[in-house]
């Protein structure tokens, strides 16, 4: 009976390819680095909490280590085995010579996931400070106090830290609109499709660390199921046979249902800082939203620019290896 599935791979094959795969990483950054700048001065003038980025100078340094690493023990492995030392250009990588090694993996971030886990995280951490603000059952969290002296800044009042998150969730949830009023019928059901898949995604894990009460969970993620079913029935239809957008679908562009399972805190939170006398909400609204889209903006507009980079970078290289072919080198 004929084997089935791809051929065993030997360790030393996987050694080189692995080596191979990381020269090529190095190198792109490397060419990254070269053309942009390094940003160490950038990050050293970093304030705030929380962990600072490595500086590109750095991660290239990181990146030939590693290499340099996974290259010693494809030698030991080929002096070990008596194998021919088979130099890192000459090592053959189907995947490498198709272009398609970034494909294995994880796939690049595109400006609706960067939006989405923006969003998500901002949900997030409005529940936890609302949460906060209605068991504290004040609106000044009381400051750390150590030998009779209070330690540390001044808190922030929790009206103004909600209020903050949910000036942080418009301007991303504005930000995402304008970008779906780019989409085509079937990128709008594409996108459905994939919040949909992302918010299931989320009830399994809430379900798992028991953050939400099984019954509820339960009942989100049948529901769910049952619409990721419905829609990717239309989606494949529509992309393989051509059909017309169903008439009672037509409004997904001017709305996408968006599930969550912070809506009720943002209701709640929205609803207590109402009833709050004198506190104006609004009266920053405007700089923040405009403020959040301007940065969301910049980060996506990188990461397209780094990605663009990246494949004219891969493109020269196949290129210059064609060019190689034919002379003969």
């Amino acid at each position: 009976m004929k084997a089935l599935g791809r051929r065993k791979i030997s360790l030393i094959e996987r050694k080189r390819r692995a080596a191979l795969r990381q020269y090529i990483k190095a190198q792109e950054l490397k060419d990254y680095l070269m053309a942009v700048g390094d940003n160490k001065d950038e990050i050293e003038r970093m304030q705030g909490p929380g962990r600072r980025p490595k500086p590109l100078s750095y991660r290239v340094q990181e990146a030939w280590g590693l290499f340099d690493e996974l290259l010693a023990e494809v030698r030991e492995i080929e002096k070990a085995e008596g194998l021919e030392h088979v130099p890192i250009e000459k090592i053959h990588d189907p995947l490498v010579e198709r272009g398609t090694v970034n494909k294995v993996g994880r796939k690049p971030a595109d400006e609706f996931t960067v939006l989405d886990r923006e969003q998500l995280i901002a949900e997030r951490q409005l529940a936890v400070a609302f949460k906060e603000w209605e068991e504290a059952g004040v609106d000044v969290p009381e400051r750390v106090v150590v030998d009779g002296r209070a330690r540390g800044r001044k808190p922030t009042p929790y009206p103004e830290r909600v209020n903050e998150l949910l000036l942080e969730i418009e301007g991303i949830q504005l930000e995402i609109k304008k970008r779906e009023e780019e989409l085509s019928k079937v990128e709008l059901l594409e996108r459905q499709l994939k919040l949909l898949r992302d918010f299931a995604r989320t009830v399994r894990n809430a379900l798992k660390k028991h953050e939400i009460e099984p019954e509820r969970g339960q009942s989100l993620l049948s529901r769910t199921e049952t619409q990721i079913e419905n829609f990717a029935v239309i989606v494949d239809r529509m992309t393989r046979l051509g059909e017309e957008l169903p008439k009672d679908l037509r409004s997904i562009r001017r709305k996408i249902a968006r599930p969550s399972l912070y809506n009720e805190v943002i209701n709640a939170a929205e609803a207590k800082l109402s009833s709050i006398e004198g506190f104006e909400r609004k009266n920053v609204v405007a700089v923040e939203l405009r403020q959040k889209s301007e940065l969301l903006s910049m980060m996506i507009d990188m990461q397209k620019k780094k990605q663009q980079l990246v494949e004219t970078q891969r493109e020269i290289a196949r290129l210059e290896k064609e060019l190689k072919e034919m002379r003969g080198d």
